[in-house]
């Protein structure tokens, strides 16, 4: 007798892997969102102590951090608009520094996909491009 994919067992199956799916990804997500809130503290610290206090003067609007991945949405006015500019990086650790990089693995993209998709939804939330 041949199996095919409409059978009650296979959609059960399949319900049952998709809801498995679902709960491992929105588990994962609440995992990586409570993931070392010191690491970006550390990573201001030495980015203030390194001399570029003027970067930091200016902090992003919004900022969403995935495991090492993280983009920030600053807030940039041009005459009366108002426009937001994202930036993303990876950060890791060289020694006992934390640093930043813009290059990124195959393994980085798909939370780098993410950040960028909450930080996009983030503004069209915040109202976009408005005048002011």
């Amino acid at each position: 007798m041949s199996h095919n994919s409409s059978s009650p067992k296979t959609c059960c199956i399949l319900r049952n892997s998709v809801a498995c799916w679902l709960q491992f990804s929105l588990t994962m997500d609440a995992f990586l969102q409570r993931c070392d809130q010191n690491l970006l503290a550390s990573l201001r610290n030495q980015t203030a102590t390194n001399g570029r206090m003027a970067d930091m003067a200016r902090r992003p609007v919004y900022e969403i951090r995935r495991s090492l991945i993280v983009a920030r949405v600053w807030r940039k006015k041009q005459g009366t608009v108002v426009r937001h500019v994202v930036t993303v990086a990876r950060l890791f650790r060289n020694g006992t520094e934390w640093k930043q990089s813009t290059r990124f693995s195959p393994d980085d993209l798909p939370l780098v996909r993410h950040v960028l998709d909450k930080a996009h939804t983030w503004i069209l939330l915040s109202g976009g491009p408005r005048q002011s």
